[in-house]
């Protein structure tokens, strides 16, 4: 039942960070989880000596995708495509490389972004939790930025993603949650549900419609 006066901003903010909190700790998890993989699959399936050399890359691109260097870790992300040891190694490049073209927004930096977010949900090969870490990704960058056009611009403007949109009465905010339900369902993952929890809330607190299930 809705209630009649909208809840103040505090609680807003205080779930704001909650969920923020929760997002950084399923990350982390991720990166535990993703780590283990590559040390008990990848590095007994490649070659030590290729592997040792991708990994020194891997580890100069790193840092500068996480320092926001983007102009600098941009060309090496695509340097690390063609040399990616495994299809699973190159899935995870590809997400980085997408989110490093997202925030520097140049010229056509966007709509490559989203279709590499949308070939690496597609990817072959890949570990189900990469492809459905793609979708989440894909999803939150409109949640972050708050602009819905983009995703009617640049994720809902073709198949498959299209019909998702069109089954949502053209409500974004229903098709990202029908974003991150897919997601989900690829391989059961915390931020999915964090952010299905963020989507409900916030249409309960404006009074809008919620769909029946979770």
């Amino acid at each position: 039942m809705l209630l009649n006066k909208m809840p103040s901003q505090e609680p807003q903010r205080m779930s704001r960070a909650l969920a923020l909190a929760f997002i950084c700790g399923g990350v982390l998890v991720f990166a535990a989880a993703l780590g283990m993989y590559y040390y008990q699959y990848v590095s007994n399936t490649v070659d030590q000596t290729e592997w040792v050399e991708y990994k020194q890359a891997y580890e100069q691109y790193h840092s500068l995708h996480h320092s926001g260097d983007l102009d600098a870790s941009i060309p090496l992300a695509r340097d690390l495509l063609v040399d990616a040891p495994t299809p699973t190694q190159e899935a995870q490049v590809r997400l980085k490389l997408a989110y490093d073209l997202f925030m520097r927004n140049k010229g056509n930096d966007r709509a490559e972004s989203y279709k590499i977010y949308k070939d690496a949900a597609s990817t072959e090969g890949a570990i189900p939790l990469l492809r459905a870490l793609s979708l989440t990704d894909m999803a939150f960058t409109i949640q972050m930025v708050g602009d819905e056009t983009l995703a009617t611009t640049y994720i809902f403007n073709d198949p498959p993603y299209n019909s998702i949109l069109s089954q949502a009465g053209g409500d974004v905010q229903l098709a990202l949650l029908d974003l991150y339900k897919l997601s989900d369902s690829i391989y059961p993952n915390a931020f999915a549900k964090i952010q299905i929890a963020s989507i409900y809330a916030q249409r309960l607190a404006n009074g809008k419609v919620v769909p029946g299930n979770l």
